[in-house]
This record gives C-alpha cells, sequence and structure tokens, in this order.
C-alpha cells in the first residue's frame, strides 16, 4: 500500500510525465483503459489486463498485442493477481519489461503512425478500385506484407 500513488488532474504532457514514475499499471475489469492504457504504454510502463469477453474489457489485451506485449495478458482473475504479485514482487522481471516496451514501442502496431497512415491511405484506394469497377462492397484487409 505504500507504493500506491493517488494524484489528481494534470495537462496531457504533466500526467505522460507523471505516469513514468510508475512500476506497473493495472488495467480495471470489466471495463479496462483505453486511453489510459495506450498513455501508460507511451510513457513506458507495463499494463497488466485480465482479458474480457466483450469489446470493453478486451480494449487493453487489444493494445498490449499491438505493442507486442501479450505476456502482459492474463485469462483469469487468478492468474491477474498472480502476475501483479510476481512482477512487483520481482524488479528484475518488472525492468526486462520495461526495457522491452521502450525497445518495441515505437515500431509497434500500436504507435507506428506512419504504418497506419499507409494502411489506411491502401485501404481507402481499393475500396475506391472496388467501387470505380461496380464491384459491390466486401470485406478485406491490408498487413504489412503488401507492397505499397
Amino acid at each position: 500500500s505504500d507504493r500506491l500513488k493517488f494524484a489528481g488532474a494534470l495537462r496531457i504532457d504533466q500526467h505522460l510525465a507523471r505516469l513514468k514514475a510508475a512500476d506497473l499499471a493495472l488495467d480495471p475489469f470489466i471495463y479496462n483503459g483505453g486511453a489510459t492504457t495506450a498513455n501508460a504504454l507511451w510513457a513506458g510502463v507495463p499494463v497488466l489486463t485480465l482479458l474480457g469477453k466483450h469489446f470493453v474489457s478486451r480494449m487493453s489485451a487489444s493494445a498490449l498485442m499491438a505493442v507486442g506485449l501479450p505476456e502482459l495478458i492474463a485469462p483469469t482473475s487468478d492468474a491477474y493477481v498472480e502476475k501483479a504479485l510476481d512482477l512487483l514482487q520481482n524488479r528484475s522481471k518488472l525492468e526486462t519489461l520495461r526495457v522491452k516496451l521502450g525497445a518495441i514501442k515505437n515500431r509497434s502496431a500500436l504507435f507506428d503512425t506512419r504504418r497506419f497512415g499507409i494502411h489506411m491511405e491502401a485501404a481507402f484506394a481499393k475500396m475506391m478500385a472496388r467501387f470505380n469497377a461496380g464491384k459491390a462492397p466486401a470485406s478485406f484487409s491490408i498487413g504489412s506484407t503488401e507492397a505499397f
């Protein structure tokens, strides 16, 4: 309990700077953090989440998959508590996760805005090509394996 800190609202730049002081972000459930999880990850703070069964309880798991930290997704509440205790009692594991996050963050699907823009433009081009060819709307995917 002596390591828990509760704080008030700040401007986003100050909030992100303050987040860096955290060891680990414990994602709430059943309603996960969306922007809160992204902010913590951007600040370099690992986030532990519980995988839920509906959209609002899977948002943080999606962010962790996109950033490359699936090991921080707990499948059950018991596993969540176990992982939290393990990470908070094993500082070297937690530091390894922080280092990994720092190394992969900027090139991850979650924070690579350039790649996102390229994929979005490719999707728009594909949709327009279908439309201009008189084809009906259809599902498709744009991935990093496609040439742009």
